[in-house]
């Protein structure tokens, strides 16, 4: 499954970066692009491009189909722990400055480095939130695959 990754400099005197993973659309079955609610570019590319956030590809089925409220948000919170730390371990491998267990809104990294958008390649993760969640603790980005195909000028 192909993989957007993402280093944004943020305008400051601070090297200040936000760091995101996205799957495209066009990687995730139509099922499940039709119960993903967020739909966005997030900004980057054409304005018909539209982007998952990591947690709506590994969730299960079931969690997305459920309506949104308070139940859901309850449900979604393990879910979100996990796809933030594997965030961090694909972002950590892409761009090896960013050192955090999870990624942070903004990070301060140690050097100073520029914007770029990274396309990588990982192991399939639709619907992985169960098997992810089980194995966080010792899961590598070499036990995901990760791999990069390609910088794109952002």
């Amino acid at each position: 499954m192909e993989m957007l990754a993402i280093r944004t400099r943020m305008v400051d005197p601070r090297p200040l970066y936000a760091y995101r993973v996205y799957v495209p659309f066009h990687q995730i079955s139509p099922e499940r692009q039709a119960l993903i609610h967020y739909r966005t570019n997030f900004g980057h590319f054409r304005s018909g491009d539209h982007f998952a956030r990591l947690a709506d590809v590994i969730a299960p089925m079931a969690h997305l189909q459920r309506p949104p409220g308070f139940d859901r948000y309850v449900e979604g919170r393990d879910l979100h722990r996990v796809a933030d730390r594997l965030e961090a371990i694909i972002i950590g491998h892409v761009f090896p400055e960013m050192t955090a267990t999870t990624p942070p809104l903004l990070y301060e990294a140690a050097i100073d480095v520029e914007s770029r958008h990274v396309v990588i390649r990982v192991m399939d993760l639709t619907g992985t939130f169960a098997t992810i969640r089980d194995q966080l603790d010792t899961i590598t980005a070499n036990d995901l695959g990760v791999e990069t195909i390609k910088g794109i000028e952002p």
